[in-house]
């Protein structure tokens, strides 16, 4: 009788540093394995939010692959997820706008989506060999990220986001979005824990982290190339970005909706005269930021509070103003109706004819927001300054839905925002990105927030941090080129998730014919 083995069953040589069952023999004992647990779930926490550390998206997905490989499948598994999901929730908790149990399920959720690519990791990579295996990781990663940003909630936690601040990077958005940057944080955290299986001694360890090196260089110096290439000076357009006050206005008009209570004729026709006094002085300040230079006149999302019965005569004096001053007019509004349940979260855009070139409906309304959700277009006009597209703040966590703008060739990328100081500069920063994507300027005008305008490759043109600001009135007023890039992104979009989805089933066809993990 022939007697056979694990190790006989196998279709080839067992990885180096792998037992039978997949487990890495290299760090063995519990205290050490619990420590690289603890690193891991300490540099998540890192990763997202607004106390950021680039370096820990780097090297957190390494440690926490390091801890499930050592470990058996299920204690792998199950502490990995309980890891991840704690630091998601002690990262997110003062940064998240919401309440109740949802406080909790939604950071609990985004843990357990970016741990889903350790566990394929854990079930596929120990069964395949060299080069094959550190592509699992990366793969599930971008799947993984890229399905979580299209389940409605945008793209809060994507890693890319990690990396705000380093420029020569993150050009690599205008080739393949945020995938492109979680790939390469995906296979570098694989290819490490290759080397850490297989040894320094091991070319064949060695291979695969001096690929993913490689890849890592010339997405730097592909970087450091394109902004050397748009350093040039490019013909710019003044804008100018307008914030009064609006809380005790908010709160005796839109309010009530957001609370679930209706908004009666009495309390509309209490609220009206501070509405009116609002509107007035937004298009008294728009006027002087107009003869001050500005060309383009961006007001923060809903600054404007307006009831419908007054809508018509407030456009009007909108159009107005824009013909007599020769400006484009982007007047950010909530128009509310007593009775109803929803208001209208709108962006009105008015050319220097006095001509209404376009009204907006915000796309995405947060979760907590009583408004009517458009259409999903977003908007655009050709003007002497450039192709301008717009979408209103929430609308810029959606990648796909900004990438219109990209498709259509726009120069410049209007964003009238509302955000809180929880989730200040983080959501600012997250807008950035969309400029490098599409390859568009950025002017984003917020409310109680960072104000920001960028340009087409992400360098700052100006800022201003509402909460640092005194007064009621806040503004920024900057200088931004009239003509974008087109980028890869910008035309084809999404392909790099598609291929890592290929790819992806393509190794685990490869993987069943290896030993299974135990």
């Amino acid at each position: 009788m022939v007697h056979t083995t694990d190790t006989a069953l196998s279709t080839g040589p067992r990885p180096a540093g792998r037992d039978s069952s997949g487990r890495d023999r290299r760090m063995p004992g519990w205290a050490p394995r619990a420590a690289c647990l603890l690193a891991a779930m300490v540099l998540t926490g890192l990763t997202v939010g607004n106390l950021i550390v680039p370096a820990a998206a780097w090297i957190a997905p390494a440690l926490m692959l390091r801890f499930v490989r050592q470990s058996s499948v299920w204690v792998g598994l199950g502490l990995g997820a309980l890891a991840q999901v704690l630091a998601h929730e002690v990262a997110w908790h003062p940064v998240v706008p919401l309440a109740g149990w949802m406080l909790y399920a939604l950071p609990a959720a985004i843990g357990l989506v970016f741990f889903v690519p350790c566990a394929v990791d854990r079930l596929l990579a120990p069964r395949l060999r060299g080069m094959a295996a550190t592509l699992v990781f990366p793969s599930a990663l971008v799947v993984s990220e890229f399905l979580y940003t299209r389940a409605g909630l945008g793209s809060w936690g994507a890693l890319a986001y990690s990396q705000y601040g380093d420029l020569p990077l993150l050009q690599t958005l205008s080739l393949a979005g945020l995938s492109g940057l979680t790939f390469l944080i995906g296979w570098f955290a694989a290819a490490v824990n290759h080397l850490w299986e297989g040894g320094l001694a091991s070319p064949g360890a060695r291979r695969p982290l001096a690929a993913c090196g490689a890849l890592i260089v010339a997405a730097l110096l592909f970087g450091g190339l394109r902004l050397a290439m748009t350093a040039d000076p490019v013909p710019t357009v003044r804008v100018a970005g307008l914030t009064i006050d609006n809380i005790d206005v908010f709160r005796d008009s839109w309010g009530p909706l957001t609370r679930g209570q209706p908004l009666t004729a009495e309390a509309a026709a209490a609220a009206r005269p501070q509405t009116l006094a609002l509107q007035q002085a937004l298009l008294e300040r728009s006027r002087a930021e107009a003869r001050a230079g500005a060309k383009l006149v961006v007001w923060s999302e809903a600054n404007a509070m307006v009831f419908r019965e007054d809508e018509d005569a407030f456009l009007q004096a909108g159009r107005a103003l824009a013909r007599e001053e020769g400006i484009y007019l982007f007047m950010a509004m909530a128009t509310l109706t007593p009775g109803a349940p929803l208001a209208e979260n709108k962006l009105v855009v008015i050319d220097p004819e006095g001509q209404v070139r376009g009204q907006y409906l915000k796309s995405h309304p947060t979760p907590a927001e009583a408004s009517v959700p458009g259409t999903g277009r977003v908007g655009l006009i050709d003007t002497p300054f450039g192709r301008i597209a717009w979408a209103i703040c929430y609308d810029f966590d959606f990648p796909a839905l900004i990438r219109q703008a990209g498709r259509a060739g726009a120069d410049i990328l209007i964003d009238p925002s509302w955000d809180n100081r929880a989730i200040t500069p983080m959501h600012t920063q997250m807008a950035a990105f969309r400029a490098i994507e599409n390859g568009a300027s950025l002017f984003r005008q917020v409310n109680d927030g960072l104000s920001l305008a960028v340009d087409a490759q992400g360098r700052t043109l100006g800022q201003m941090d509402h909460g640092a600001t005194t007064g009621p009135v806040k503004t920024l007023v900057a200088d931004l080129p009239t003509r974008g890039t087109r980028t890869l992104y910008g035309l084809v979009g999404d392909v790099l998730p598609a291929l890592c989805g290929l790819g992806l089933l393509v190794l685990t066809v490869r993987a069943r014919r290896g030993p299974r993990a135990a």
